[in-house]
């Protein structure tokens, strides 16, 4: 088989159902007997569930999709929750009118619990060096372009260098 990626979405649900536990066993028994062979070497499965107690212990085997990552993603609620509790417990306040409108949630939509809790870092950090103890929606959107972008003070700082340098050369 050609190198591709193969998305199995509701994994949970394959299992239950039996007009799919067909499909499902042949493509359990192509990818486990081709792995031997290590002809799908160059293959991607990528299979998603929100439940992970309901998957099929036979898919997970040893010599099956046997490689789990576990990306959960927050709604915005509970995004809004988990961001005000990480700054809340390191002394800063967030933004009253964030919670009236949809501000933290057009910012951070699609976050995981990760990428939120560096999101809180950034934006602390930021709140800090502006000498403010409440978060304001524009911090949290320097936040995300700094973190996005990756625009560090180290950056700017090799990018002084190099100029310097250029500076004394000539």
């Amino acid at each position: 088989m050609s190198p591709c990626i193969i998305w199995i979405p509701n994994i949970h649900d394959l299992y239950m159902n039996e007009s799919n536990y067909l499909s499902l066993g042949l493509l359990e028994n192509y990818l486990s007997r081709d792995c031997e062979r290590c002809s799908t070497r160059n293959i991607l499965v990528i299979a998603s569930t929100h439940i992970p107690q309901k998957v099929d212990p036979a898919l997970i085997a040893s010599n099956k999709l046997n490689t789990c990552i576990k990306i959960r993603r927050l709604l915005i609620p509970q995004q809004r929750k988990h961001f005000l509790i990480l700054s809340y417990t390191r002394g800063f306040h967030l933004e009253k009118k964030m919670f009236h409108t949809n501000g933290l949630g057009s910012i951070t939509m699609g976050s995981n619990v990760r990428d939120l809790v560096a999101l809180s870092n950034e934006a602390l950090s930021i709140s800090i060096t502006q000498k403010k103890s409440i978060i304001e929606t524009n911090t949290i959107r320097l936040a995300l372009h700094r973190q996005t972008w990756d625009l560090r003070s180290q950056l700017f700082c090799r990018i002084g260098r190099s100029r310097s340098l250029v500076f004394t050369r000539t």
